[in-house]
């Protein structure tokens, strides 16, 4: 994996976390789990839908990236192992609290 793509990942994580707090998933890495099925299926609850394309917007706007690019890494991101998933967030959180105020 290079740079852009732990960035990319830390870009999802850091969406994916804010709409994971809604649901009524017990923790973040159920709501990765459930987000993987539901991709593998291709069969998207509402909330997932919106949730993905949230992310799209995103990627789109802060990278550039076309719409296939965007779907891989999407894709990617959700199937990464869980232990991957708990150091982004981690890391996102500890950034969340250092830099309280750097997406507002």
């Amino acid at each position: 994996m290079c740079k852009l793509d732990n960035y990319i990942f830390l870009t999802i994580c850091e969406i994916s976390f804010d709409m994971y707090i809604p649901t009524n998933n017990k923790t973040y890495q159920d709501y990765c789990i459930e987000m993987c099925k539901s991709l593998n299926f291709g069969v998207l609850s509402r909330t997932q839908r919106n949730n993905c394309t949230a992310i799209f917007e995103r990627l789109e706007k802060v990278y550039s990236m076309p719409t296939e690019l965007t779907a891989r890494y999407l894709y990617d991101f959700f199937h990464l192992p869980s232990e991957k998933h708990i150091e982004l967030h981690n890391f996102v959180s500890l950034t969340n609290r250092l830099f309280p105020n750097i997406n507002k």
